[in-house]
């Protein structure tokens, strides 16, 4: 899909600095490359950042194509991209593809986009933002532009939470994304009281099934949200038996494990 591009000044972007730097000397020098990997977790700004470094060399937003799936690309997005980027620009001499591949590619979709990567054209530059590995084919054909995660500081700055006690708890869980800390904040009031009755386990395994209920009535989504706070809760608490439980019962949860069982597993003393 086109989307209309409405900011164009890195002034816009909290944190990575280094990463804008690089970026504003490339534009300065006009050495654009065929392709760049903007690569770093989910929420430092690669998006916004992307959108301006292609707004400071495109003439019109019509000379632009992002590329984003709902729940992923689709082999039909990649394919569009691949006509929009044999067709010179009509407006200047210079074309961008934003690929936003925060969520993984497939298979068959990488190898489409190895294919538009192995046959570069002059006028049209392809920007990959990524949380995840890539394929090696396709990170060896792409200048890398590393993102790393925000500071305390900078997320305060990002998320402007008013109430100290909440953002301490936000800012340490969020670890370093201002889009997991803008999540947390909206789900607070829903999961803070798990936090406070859960930061001491139960030690009784009618609690533990009755919270492990409880706990699977939530959606998916606050469920993995819970466990970082839980994580980081214990973690500051200096539980390290909890806070393992806690990155095992993440990664059964990332895997599609029952819920029953990820909360079973992890509150079971």
């Amino acid at each position: 899909m086109r989307t209309k591009i409405i900011e164009n000044n890195f002034d816009s972007v909290v944190g990575n600095k280094a990463a804008i730097s690089i970026l504003q000397n490339i534009i300065a020098s006009g050495n654009i490359a065929s392709a760049y990997l903007f690569n770093g977790i989910s929420g430092v700004g690669k998006c916004l950042t992307s959108t301006i470094f292609a707004r400071y060399l495109v003439e019109s937003d019509v000379e632009m194509l992002v590329v984003k799936g709902v729940e992923s690309i689709k082999i039909e997005q990649i394919h569009e991209a691949i006509t929009f980027a044999s067709i010179k620009p009509v407006i200047g001499n210079r074309k961008f593809i934003i690929i936003d591949a925060e969520t993984g590619l497939s298979e068959k979709c990488g190898n489409a986009l190895l294919k538009l990567l192995e046959e570069p054209s002059s006028y049209c530059t392809i920007i990959i933002i990524s949380s995840s590995e890539v394929l090696p084919t396709i990170k060896s054909r792409c200048h890398i532009i590393d993102f790393l995660p925000l500071s305390k500081v900078e997320l305060l700055a990002v998320v402007d939470c008013e109430d100290n006690r909440i953002s301490e708890n936000i800012i340490d869980a969020a670890c370093g994304s201002a889009k997991n800390a803008l999540q947390l904040i909206e789900a607070w009031d829903i999961l803070s009281p798990f936090v406070k009755d859960l930061s001491n386990p139960p030690t009784s395994i009618l609690k533990v099934l009755s919270y492990s209920n409880e706990l699977t009535m939530l959606d998916f989504h606050h469920q993995v949200l819970l466990l970082q706070l839980l994580a980081t809760t214990w973690w500051k608490s200096g539980n390290q038996k909890m806070l393992n439980k806690a990155t095992i019962a993440k990664s059964y949860l990332d895997c599609k494990v029952s819920p029953p069982k990820v909360w079973d597993n992890l509150l079971v003393p």
